[in-house]
């Protein structure tokens, strides 16, 4: 609690008094306006203020123009190849206002790996560069992007990008491409051998297994999938000695050995998932029994990896009027593995 005398009351009133005496020609209402501006700060007269707005223009990207396309880009058989195009930017605010090493580019389609010329997913890309001025506003820009061998037939977008020096993207996906379809296959050995057999031998299995690799970006996915399959034409071998005996095709099966059963199971007669016999259903009765049809089971895809399929072939038994003598396609045909 705190108590004031009436003396120090007293006091306070005639300093306040002697205040205003002091003040020449100040008014009461003029006294209290000047001490309001002074604590607040405000000025004694009217005070102006201005702002200033800059709007930033959005940098526009026209249209994409490709190179040596054509009918459709042709990839590379077990390689890689490169699509070039180019693309003007318009900015109103002037050429400075276009950021260079922001554009970047990326091709793309369903189902496939995006392919980019992009320093910011990569920095060894390189990105896409000016290369001229159009006009008082616009720059051209070129680019181009690797396509692997497997890299799917069909329709790809071409997307680019591009900043301005605010921050201001443009976009531009209006101009898609064709990648042409490739059906290239690998082959090896380029000869299937047998070891020596007897008239009583049974199901013995050729020397080498055949590798077939698929070198280009056309899907073997199987004729139980999309009808489109490793095919085998097959010839009669004939004895080299003496031309009157054979062994017709009938004689063998091919197939993968990815499933179980007896092993080898490309030699199992009663199997059809992943096992062919190469038996010529209009000629079962001719000695020149040839075969030409597709491989159950069999497949390669265009991909990064496994692109690939492992066959066998098995001389199942031995006709019982062979002389001893080796036996060949010399004198018949070459057999064959192709596309369908």
């Amino acid at each position: 609690m705190i108590k004031i005398s009436k003396r120090e009351t007293t006091l306070l009133v005639i300093l306040i008094i002697l205040g205003f005496f002091l003040v020449p020609n100040l008014t009461k209402a003029d006294f209290f306006n000047d001490a309001f501006n002074k604590i607040t700060g405000f000025g004694t007269g009217p005070q102006s203020l201005s702002v200033s707005v800059k709007t930033n223009a959005i940098p526009v990207i026209g249209n994409v123009t490709t190179y040596d396309v054509g009918s459709g880009l042709n990839v590379v058989e077990s390689g890689n190849t490169t699509i070039f195009f180019s693309f003007v930017v318009v900015d109103g605010d002037g050429l400075s206002d276009i950021v260079n090493n922001s554009a970047f580019a990326n091709i793309s389609r369903p189902g496939e790996a995006t392919r980019y010329n992009d320093t910011f997913v990569n920095t060894n890309d390189g990105g896409c560069n000016a290369v001229n001025n159009v006009g008082i506003n616009g720059k051209n820009f070129t680019c181009n992007i690797s396509i692997i061998f497997y890299d799917g037939a069909g329709l790809w977008n071409i997307s680019v990008r591009i900043n301005d020096t605010s921050g201001a993207a443009a976009q531009n996906n209006t101009n898609p491409f064709t990648i042409n379809e490739l059906t290239a296959l690998v082959i090896s050995p380029n000869a299937i051998s047998f070891p020596t057999v007897g008239l009583s031998s049974v199901n013995v299995s050729a020397i080498s297994n055949i590798t077939i690799n698929n070198t280009g970006n056309d899907d073997i996915s199987g004729r139980e999938n999309s009808l489109e399959y490793i095919n085998i034409t097959a010839i009669t071998l004939v004895g080299e000695t003496s031309a009157t005996t054979v062994i017709p095709t009938n004689n063998f099966s091919i197939g993968t050995d990815v499933d179980s059963g007896p092993s080898p199971s490309f030699c199992d007669r009663s199997r059809v998932q992943n096992t062919t016999r190469l038996v010529n259903t209009t000629a079962t009765f001719s000695p020149y029994n040839n075969f030409s049809g597709g491989i159950n089971g069999s497949y390669v895809l265009a991909q990064a990896s496994g692109n690939f399929e492992i066959l066998s072939v098995c001389l199942l038994d031995i006709p019982d009027d062979l002389t001893a003598q080796n036996y060949s396609t010399s004198k018949s045909g070459a057999w064959s593995i192709s596309i369908w």
